[in-house]
């Protein structure tokens, strides 16, 4: 890798989230792809396994962060890093806990008017007030029903009636964090990947089950993969401002994936937003990549150079 002879590089993998097999997926297409760069000092490094002590021994020169989920992607470990001064892919811990939590992010949007589906928030214990927080808010079924701290669809429920309610509630609050539940957005499932302050490329989900589930995400064949959409290009450069005011709002540079439902009527409402998009084989933001001429080995050395380029300048900005 260009400017990073004799430079140790230390991949973060693992962890103890529910998203580790998605994580340890990620952390090794991203040492596949820094060995093909010419990185001779690599190390792979999983929380879940190796005490941060050792990372602290490594001494890493950069730190590159493959780590989804609790303790990955919500802050934890970019805080660590921080502390020890090491230049580390992905944003700063502010806004790596901010979207982590999708009720918060929830609140960052509205207020800087970007639209997101109504919805309510539950704390973990607030069971017995399910159905009259569902009447206060005016939300009517179809509705979604998810944990407020977990990535990859983990615990999602789409509730298409009030019997089903409690169940999805049950699942969702198994995860903890509190649950988040939403009204249900018809329209098609459009992702936006946003490198550096720009549009890098949107993608169509079309699901072979309707509903783009952790099977869905992480199965090859289980979906369908347009590019680019198949929405009205008036539409598809709405859902593109959106989704680059969104990642400006949460301050998720370098990189950051939008995640929206586009209503054939009311236009994009966001999802959610993801500070560590998955680096998988069959991962979104790496074929969005590929069809604006970026590899995934070119890829990884951007973040990389990223990283160190933002640590030279004075650490992580907010502005």
């Amino acid at each position: 890798m260009e400017g990073l002879d004799g430079i140790r590089v230390v991949v973060l993998m693992g962890g103890q989230s529910k998203e580790r097999e998605v994580s340890i997926s990620t952390g090794q297409a991203v040492i596949e792809a820094c060995r093909s760069l010419g990185v001779k000092d690599l190390v792979a490094f999983d929380p879940a396994a190796d005490p941060l002590e050792r990372l602290i021994r490594l001494r890493p020169f950069v730190a590159f962060n493959a780590l989804h989920g609790r303790f990955g992607e919500d802050g934890c470990m970019q805080g660590f890093l921080e502390v020890l001064n090491v230049p580390y892919t992905g944003p700063g811990p502010l806004a790596c806990a901010l979207s982590m939590n999708k009720w918060l992010t929830k609140k960052v949007l509205l207020a800087n008017g970007l639209p997101v589906p109504r919805a309510v928030y539950l704390a973990t214990g607030q069971g017995e007030g399910l159905r009259g927080s569902l009447r206060a808010a005016e939300l009517g079924f179809p509705l979604v029903v998810k944990p407020n701290e977990e990535g990859s669809s983990l615990g999602i429920t789409v509730v298409r009636a009030e019997p089903e309610l409690q169940g999805g509630f049950d699942m969702a609050t198994a995860f903890g964090g509190g649950v988040l539940i939403e009204e249900y957005i018809e329209g098609a499932e459009v992702q936006v990947a946003v490198l550096e302050g720009k549009v890098l490329g949107s993608i169509e989900i079309l699901p072979e089950g309707g509903f783009y589930d952790y099977r869905a995400k992480y199965t090859p064949g289980a979906s369908r993969h347009v590019i680019p959409p198949k929405i009205e290009p008036s539409m598809l450069q709405e859902v593109e401002r959106v989704a680059l005011e969104t990642h400006k709002a949460l301050c998720l540079e370098p990189l950051s994936r939008v995640d929206l439902r586009v209503h054939p009527k009311n236009g994009p409402f966001i999802l959610e937003a993801n500070a560590l998009p998955g680096m998988t084989a069959t991962s979104l933001v790496p074929e969005i990549a590929r069809y604006a001429g970026i590899s995934f080995v070119q890829l990884v050395r951007l973040l990389v150079q990223n990283a160190l380029k933002r640590s030279n300048a004075g650490r992580f900005s907010y502005s």
